[in-house]
């Protein structure tokens, strides 16, 4: 990019949409500054809201690790994926392998990580199960509801519980 129009490079843009972003449209911006790229923006393009407790939790925690610099609409995505606030006001902070991620988003669920759900009605509870190494296991225990204001449903988590810890 040439947003000066002096005829030198002073940014560029970087698109991608694999698993290193899990599948979202995800787009780098990148401005010279002082001799070196920085990146100053990113934009992601958004799917339809999820509509299983499963996929709600999926798609939190995928987003949750996409990019350090998330634009608005991941912003309030988040928000609406997950009411739960820290103490501190803040959304948590999982620690969740990003190959972990990636694994279940691929739905390739295995001995070391796998979802169990259970839904009754407008609640549910997934349970994210993960095995360390000498069989230690950590569950981080999502607990959704279902809100049906404005004329839609949407699956939102209100707690977080982290039950374990593993052995890396």
């Amino acid at each position: 990019m040439d947003d000066d129009e002096d005829g030198k490079f002073d940014g560029y843009e970087q698109r991608r949409g694999s698993y290193d972003v899990f599948y979202y449209g995800v787009t780098r911006y990148f401005t010279l500054e002082q001799g070196e790229f920085v990146q100053t923006d990113t934009s992601v393009e958004l799917l339809e809201y999820p509509s299983t407790p499963k996929a709600a939790v999926m798609e939190f925690l995928a987003l949750s690790i996409i990019d350090d610099r998330l634009p608005p609409n991941v912003e309030e995505r988040l928000d609406e994926l997950c009411q739960f606030r820290e103490a501190s006001g803040e959304r948590p902070v999982l620690e969740v392998d990003y190959g972990t991620v990636g694994n279940l988003q691929l739905e390739l669920d295995g001995e070391d990580a796998y979802f169990e759900v259970e839904e009754t009605g407008s609640d549910a509870i997934v349970t994210l199960v993960e095995t360390g190494a000498e069989g230690t296991k950590k569950q981080t225990i999502f607990s959704l509801a279902k809100d049906s204001g404005a004329g839609t449903e949407k699956w939102s988590i209100y707690d977080i519980e982290v039950v374990g810890g593993l052995n890396k």
